[in-house]
């Protein structure tokens, strides 16, 4: 059955649904219900951010990863995140981003990697945590 709906889906909006998109608009449900999970500390102030903006990790074809982000994401209906998550998606692996496609991330699926750097900012640190994949011989 999610194999016919997704075939509909990719005829009838001419675009492709993976998983992605539909975690991203869980990730929005929760901001929405809980504000406070888009928010960042400013010395001793906590700054809830008005937009949602959620960077989604794209595999690039060196191994490294990229985090393009999906700005006010929640302005879009599953099918518009779809399309968004697959030209972010397919500009990363092509080399085609452009710096700000990159900028302005406030959250992203896996924030795991932020509790082991406590400082600097989100938006200028690598995906992968600042380590490359190593190939082992």
């Amino acid at each position: 059955m999610a194999r016919k709906s997704e075939e509909r889906i990719r005829k009838r909006e001419n675009t492709k649904l993976t998983f992605t998109p539909l975690f991203i608009e869980a990730i929005i449900r929760c901001i929405k219900k809980y504000p406070l999970i888009n928010s960042s500390l400013d010395g001793d102030k906590i700054i809830v951010k008005k937009d949602i903006n959620i960077g989604m990790a794209t595999a690039l074809p060196s191994g490294n990863l990229i985090v393009p982000v999906i700005r006010n994401a929640d302005q879009l209906n599953l099918t518009g995140l779809a399309r968004q998550v697959n030209s972010l998606a397919d500009n990363a692996r092509q080399g085609r981003l452009r710096p700000e496609d990159s900028r302005g991330r406030h959250l992203h699926p896996d924030q795991r990697r932020h509790l082991r750097q406590p400082h600097g900012n989100p938006d200028h640190q690598p995906a992968s945590g600042g380590h490359p994949r190593r190939r082992r011989h």
